[in-house]
């Protein structure tokens, strides 16, 4: 005898690590921005489908999770693209800062946007790198992880 689904349950349901993902996204994103994210992850709908602002719309709807509104505080996160003009350098030097370590940042899943906190921006790692930017010197470069050291050398 195979098992019978619940009431509500049936195989064209999305994946409850997608729901996990739009909840997680929702409080930082538009509807429209979930969907690329989701889109360029791979997920798909219950049906099949890609993501639309719509279809998230639905999914969000559906979980009650609630939607994210650009006015409300969204507990001192700043993206990228916002942190760069408070710091007065570029978007590309911010990212760097980033993966030097030197600021930190959290990102949900891949492709998402990196939320920064504001009061990190005043951390002093931070500001003597924006100092040695502003100050004609370059950062050092993000490793390349497919150059060899001289500790994993096989000559």
């Amino acid at each position: 005898m195979l098992p019978r689904n619940r009431t509500g349950q049936h195989r064209r349901s999305t994946d409850r690590a997608v729901v996990e993902v739009v909840r997680d996204l929702a409080r930082a994103q538009s509807d429209g921005d979930i969907a690329r994210v989701l889109n360029r992850l791979g997920y798909r709908t219950g049906v099949g489908n890609t993501w639309t602002a719509l279809r998230v719309l639905s999914l969000r709807r559906y979980h009650a999770i609630a939607a994210f509104e650009r006015t409300a505080d969204r507990r001192g996160l700043l993206t990228i693209a916002e942190a760069a003009p408070r710091l007065g350098v570029s978007a590309a030097t911010v990212r760097r800062l980033i993966v030097l370590g030197l600021l930190p940042a959290t990102q949900p899943v891949p492709h998402a946007p990196w939320a920064i906190r504001q009061e990190d921006l005043a951390l002093d790692a931070v500001q003597r790198a924006i100092a040695v930017v502003k100050a004609g010197r370059s950062l050092p470069r993000t490793p390349d992880e497919a150059q060899l050291t001289l500790k994993e050398s096989t000559t």
